[in-house]
């Protein structure tokens, strides 16, 4: 086998074993065989999803009105910002720790599950 193919071999290895992490690790919850509890968690997912944003929605709107709109929106993309830089902070300290664990020669299947995790940090 060439370099080129061992390598990429290897990294088929190591997405299919992050694959098999993640999916190993979601909350028992979203796999229960009981037929009462799965409902139960849909209507509590959704009734955060309604009302979490109505709260900050709210609590938006309660900041603009004491502190001003030009203000409340300099707020919000100052905390935009430093949220992406602590993102991005931890990212890259992942991307190293994955390095160093593959350099070591062990499957750094933790890093890529945080990896995702801060990734999806970022889009929300």
């Amino acid at each position: 086998m060439t370099d080129w193919k061992a390598f990429e071999k290897h990294n088929e290895t190591l997405f299919f074993n992050a694959i098999a992490l993640v999916t190993n690790a979601l909350p028992l919850a979203f796999y229960s065989q009981t037929p009462h509890n799965s409902p139960m968690l849909i209507k509590i997912i959704l009734f955060l999803f309604i009302v979490v944003p109505l709260l900050e929605l709210y609590v938006l709107i309660e900041v603009g009105s004491d502190i001003g709109g030009i203000a409340t929106i300099a707020l919000c993309l100052f905390t935009a910002a430093l949220g992406g830089i602590i993102i991005r902070i931890q990212g890259i300290r992942t991307l190293l720790s994955a390095q160093q664990q593959m350099a070591q020669g062990a499957v750094p299947a933790e890093d890529v599950l945080h990896g995702i995790f801060l990734a999806v940090a970022g889009l929300l």
